[in-house]
């Protein structure tokens, strides 16, 4: 009987080692052209197995271009480090109006990295600022829902920024506030020359009065807001594809309810805070039903002035027809109360795409406003636009952002990268 000759023991531990062998890092130009061909690139065996699809919708709906890339150690370390990494996407993608972000982790603790390119950051975009921003209010938790929920806000941020532009911030908006006190000093002066003390007391206190009122009014917006913030943040709607729309409807709702939280100062302008908040939450709530966990108090939206879908519908507005329904569905995120539009009276329910807005800008360019808007707050036209500084962090916890390893806009050198600290090598992003 011939016995069969074990493998030598160097070549058998050469063998486990090869087995154990971590997988092969990928070189930062591949990762490049991943993200050529879409905006979010997940690297196979990734720490973070972030929703790809549910990112990829936030990031299709950005108002800014941004690129997202969930990587492994081994492919930062052969990039050259995450600041390295991130300024290769962004001379590689030849868009300097874009966003980088590189989520990865070193030795167990999350690294990510972010920076904005010349043009971006012209615009008043600041990648840096904005992950930030998000990683401050993390309470040092960090995993795969996590990094998605991450991904959210950051986005939701550089939107705002987009939308606020450059050269402006809250405390811009307080000061020319304070350009509006002197005028109050120049009124205050006449009622002092005329003898109208009198008068004074009743600005202050109408003042006050208006000021409660708002406080309270963005006291609600915040509530409804923190809650659907939540949401977007913990649900997982897994590979139910009814789920996953639903989802994307609430956290494009959720990034736009942040945006105009951002500047409301007028009772019109939080009403339509609030109005978005309130369809987020109708998304939401289909999430939870399909979860089947508990939907959550419904959060009604305002009456409408017109009548109302009974049934899901082609509705004609204009030489365009848009599919409606009477009550949310995935893919229609749009309310709108009811009223006439263009001369035609059009039934008030859910739609996919806000086209009202357009109608109602021509109209304002036009100078009129085709007779009612189905009862749309004061401020409305402001839109979805509108936003100034950061998003409140909702649904991370407080405290600051322990066991990570973050920063952005400081890739140094060339003309790009934008503030913050040192960092890798030139370029020209």
């Amino acid at each position: 009987m011939r016995l069969r000759r074990s493998a030598p023991p160097a070549l058998a531990l050469l063998g486990l080692l090869v087995l154990a062998a971590p997988a092969a890092a990928v070189d930062s130009g591949e990762v490049v052209e991943q993200l050529l061909d879409r905006p979010v690139y997940v690297e196979p065996g990734a720490p973070y197995a972030v929703d790809e699809p549910r990112v990829r919708q936030v990031v299709s709906n950005a108002r800014t271009p941004v690129y997202v890339a969930v990587v492994t150690e081994a492919t930062v370390n052969r990039a050259g480090g995450p600041a390295a990494l991130v300024e290769r996407i962004g001379v590689g993608t030849k868009n300097s109006s874009s966003s980088v972000l590189v989520i990865s982790d070193r030795a167990g603790t999350p690294v990510l990295r972010a920076a904005s390119g010349r043009q971006a950051r012209a615009a008043g975009v600041d990648a840096g600022a904005a992950i930030d921003r998000v990683l401050r209010g993390s309470g040092g938790r960090f995993d795969s829902a996590a990094a998605t929920a991450a991904v959210v806000q950051f986005v939701g941020i550089l939107d705002q920024q987009a939308s606020t532009g450059p050269g402006r911030t809250l405390d811009d908006s307080s000061g020319s506030g304070g350009g509006g006190g002197g005028g109050s000093g120049a009124l205050l002066g006449l009622l002092v020359l005329g003898g109208a003390g009198a008068g004074v007391m009743l600005l202050r206190r109408n003042n006050k009065r208006r000021l409660k009122s708002l406080e309270a009014d963005r006291a609600d917006v915040e509530s409804l807001y923190g809650r659907l913030g939540s949401d977007v943040s913990t649900l997982a709607p897994g590979d139910d594809d009814v789920a996953r729309q639903a989802l994307a409807d609430a956290a494009e709702r959720y990034n736009a309810t942040g945006a105009l939280m951002a500047k409301a100062d007028t009772p019109g302008e939080f009403a339509a805070a609030r109005r978005t908040a309130a369809e987020g939450l109708a998304a939401a709530r289909v999430v939870r039903e399909r979860l089947g966990l508990d939907p959550g108090p419904d959060v009604p939206l305002p009456p409408g002035s017109g009548p109302q879908l009974e049934a899901p519908a082609r509705v004609q507005v204009g030489e365009e027809e848009y599919e409606g329904s009477p009550t949310y569905e995935p893919g229609r995120g749009h309310y709108y109360g009811g009223g006439m539009l263009g001369g035609r009276m059009v039934p008030g329910g859910w739609y996919a795409v806000p086209f009202w807005e357009t109608l109602l800008l021509g109209s304002i360019l036009s100078g009129g406003l085709g007779g009612g808007f189905g009862g749309f707050g004061g401020g409305y036209e402001r839109g979805y636009e509108e936003g100034v500084e950061d998003a409140t962090d909702v649904g991370w916890g407080e405290g600051g952002g322990g066991g990570f390893e973050w920063g952005g806009g400081s890739i140094g050198g060339g003309d790009w990268g934008g503030g913050g600290g040192g960092g890798g090598g030139g370029g020209s992003w």
